[in-house]
């Protein structure tokens, strides 16, 4: 297996558990491989409860999943963001969300940016879907650079979940080494079991095993990349 071509990536996600559905594969090759893996998560994943405090706990709890979920996939202490803006409600801080997602792009200068399509089911992914594709067009244009630092081309790929596939992927990552790591860190998210689901297991093996058979390997993740202007030649 040929090491993967770059050797940086910064993956946005809107809740803590996201990026494990979309990427963690390819996160734990990086890592294996002794490339950088960063993550923004948008919302600390606090949800609606019956009191302010129960939401408290939420939002610790998941704070620690996440430290857990990076462990083994083995993202360094510190490669994460976790913003404090609440979850379903991250258009109401559009332009403060934008702006972060600007300045962790300039300030970790990825190879490839991977976040989520849009998807008008939850408020949240319709959301990061929507401006994830001009933050990283912006990011290598010469504006706001006192701000939000100076300006880099990466390339930009959206990931897929178990339960909404893409239908136009022309990116595929071989993850027949790393499943385990991947179904191990979706362990971590206990907190998420009654939304992951119960056959979480067998949904993402399905899909990676599906993936992989058009890549030609055993296991693969699939991701639509977006070609901004400018990019990478």
């Amino acid at each position: 297996m040929a090491p993967l071509p770059f050797k940086r990536i910064l993956c946005v996600e809107p809740h803590p558990d996201d990026m494990l559905v979309i990427s963690a594969g390819t996160a734990a090759r990086l890592c294996r491989e002794g490339g950088e893996v960063f993550v923004l998560t948008l919302t600390t994943g606090g949800a609606a409860a019956a009191s302010r405090e129960e939401d408290e706990k939420m939002r610790l709890i998941r704070q620690q999943e996440s430290e857990a979920a990076d462990a083994v996939l083995g993202i360094r202490k510190g490669n994460r963001r976790m913003l404090p803006f609440p979850t379903r409600a991250l258009s109401a801080h559009a332009q403060a969300a934008y702006e972060e997602i600007l300045r962790s792009i300039r300030a970790v200068r990825p190879d490839v940016v991977i976040s989520n399509p849009s998807d008008r089911r939850h408020l949240d992914h319709n959301f990061l879907g929507s401006i994830i594709e001009p933050a990283v067009q912006q990011a290598a244009e010469p504006i706001r650079v006192k701000e939000l630092g100076e300006p880099v081309v990466t390339r930009l790929w959206l990931g897929e979940s178990c339960h909404r596939p893409l239908s136009d992927v022309n990116v595929y990552v071989d993850i027949s080494s790393v499943l385990d790591l991947k179904l191990k860190a979706l362990h971590t998210q206990a907190s998420q079991d009654g939304i992951l689901g119960s056959d979480i297991d067998e949904s993402v093996t399905a899909v990676a095993a599906f993936r992989g058979h058009q890549a030609g390997v055993t296991y693969a993740e699939a991701f639509r990349e977006v070609f901004v202007y400018p990019r990478p030649l």
